[in-house]
């Protein structure tokens, strides 16, 4: 039930709007995402306001300000918002693999079972890149129509990884 309540915080923490007021102060537009957000997670709300759309600053041997400090912008607010929602996200993600590899692992060889996570999709195109000019009906000089095999460090790092996992 924990992981639903952690995505359906996440789903709401997205509806979540961000106005600017008329002297560049960011505000949060509809309240029922937030209030949702808030209860599946167990927050307060109005700290939660503070945190997305207030700068904190923590400054050594004083109190923080309990109402939050610079007001944020709409733009900044929003990535606030986008940040946490990322990150609440990442550390379900984590969890869900680390309790996995527990639940795999056994009593067994630390190393004799996990889960390897390898994401490809839209990366591999093997095709040679041809460079034409053929918009700007410019002649083909010889480096113009060289064909060119684009090698990436995305690349490299995706076959480093499948080699990982097949040697596993």
């Amino acid at each position: 039930d924990n992981i639903f309540c952690i995505l359906s915080a996440i789903l709401w923490l997205g509806n979540v709007e961000v106005k600017e007021t008329d002297d560049d102060k960011a505000v949060i537009a509809n309240q029922p995402p937030l209030q949702n957000f808030c209860q599946l997670l167990g927050l307060d709300q109005k700290q939660t306001v503070i945190a997305l759309t207030k700068q904190q600053l923590r400054i050594q041997n004083r109190p923080p300000d309990p109402n939050g400090g610079k007001h944020f912008n709409k733009t900044k607010a929003t990535e606030t918002r986008d940040a946490l929602a990322k990150a609440l996200y990442a550390g379900l993600f984590d969890w869900i693999v680390t309790k996995l590899n527990h639940q795999l692992r056994g009593t067994g060889d630390l190393n004799s079972k996990f889960i390897g996570v390898l994401d490809i999709y839209g990366f591999e195109d093997f095709k040679p890149k041809t460079i034409i000019n053929k918009r700007l009906s410019l002649p083909q000089t010889p480096v113009q129509s060289k064909t060119l095999a684009k090698n990436s460090i995305e690349q490299f790092l995706i076959n480093f990884a499948n080699e990982k996992l097949h040697q596993q």
